[in-house]
């Protein structure tokens, strides 16, 4: 208890991240190299220039800046009819739906075009929400679960302008849940920068209480670690060409989807928070 009380003094670790993460097991020059929750608030706050922020913020403002990376059907509520809603959800099958301005997951919803009704797309009409054609995602990316199992990893764009990778972690939901988010109940995974690989347990928040060592995929038989992410050098270099997009966004946190022909941009968070050990 003492040492964590000077850990949240010292390098600004939350209890979680001290915990949860793992933070109590580092020595003292490893604590020095990671991101905690206030390091990394310093940093967005040192190198992305507030008037920029919202572009990854607003997520229908992000789909249209990085259409590039995206290669998927989507539309903006809240400047669409009844019936362009409906058309579009007839046109994709499956659809899912994300308020613009919600994070962590909340939210957001899941339907068939069979859901699309006239009462839902008057109520939906105007709404401030992005519906997605919904990812048919890489078989190595499916453990069972209902969600779209993404990679969150971190980009840093240095003074000369070249993009680096600094963190990932992969993301997989659990059971019927359709995101997988850890803060609903999804795990993450940290990924090994230079293999490609999930390196280490998983941890995730379930019903308010946190969760770490999982090394099984809960509610599978599934071993996690040594598992390989599919397209991963392409990942990568997705990642720092997005980078690089805007550059006075310096530090963000991209949510990337893996489909069976390569990897999809999902989202940016230039506010990204979080703990994460820098490999370089």
């Amino acid at each position: 208890m003492i040492d964590s009380s000077y850990c949240i003094k010292r390098y600004g670790c939350t209890q979680k991240a001290y915990f949860v993460y793992g933070f109590y097991k580092l020595r003292r020059f490893e604590r020095e190299n990671v991101m905690t929750e206030r390091a990394a608030q310093k940093v967005c706050e040192m190198y992305n220039a507030p008037e920029y922020r919202n572009c990854t913020y607003a997520k229908h403002e992000f789909l249209k800046l990085y259409k590039d990376f995206v290669h998927r059907d989507w539309i903006y509520a809240k400047c669409a009819t009844p019936e362009e809603l409906k058309a579009f959800a007839a046109r994709n099958g499956k659809i899912i739906a994300k308020p613009c301005y919600a994070s962590q997951g909340n939210g957001i919803y899941v339907m068939g075009a069979a859901d699309a009704t006239d009462e839902w797309a008057e109520n939906a009409a105007g709404d401030e929400m992005v519906l997605e054609e919904f990812v048919k995602q890489h078989p190595g990316m499916d453990v069972g679960s209902m969600s779209v199992n993404t990679i969150r990893i971190i980009t840093m764009v240095d003074n000369r302008s070249a993009a680096h990778v600094i963190a990932a972690s992969a993301r997989f939901g659990v059971g019927s849940a359709c995101v997988d988010n850890t803060h609903c109940g999804g795990v993450a995974y940290p990924i090994n920068l230079r293999h490609g690989i999930i390196d280490s347990y998983g941890m995730r928040e379930s019903d308010g209480k946190f969760e770490s060592f999982i090394f099984v995929h809960p509610g599978t038989d599934i071993v996690m670690v040594g598992r390989p992410i599919p397209f991963w050098p392409q990942v990568v270099e997705m990642v720092k060409r997005a980078a690089l997009v805007i550059p006075q966004l310096r530090y963000v946190g991209w949510d990337v989807a893996i489909s069976p022909d390569g990897p999809q941009m999902i989202e940016g968070n230039s506010g990204c928070l979080g703990m994460y050990i820098h490999e370089y």
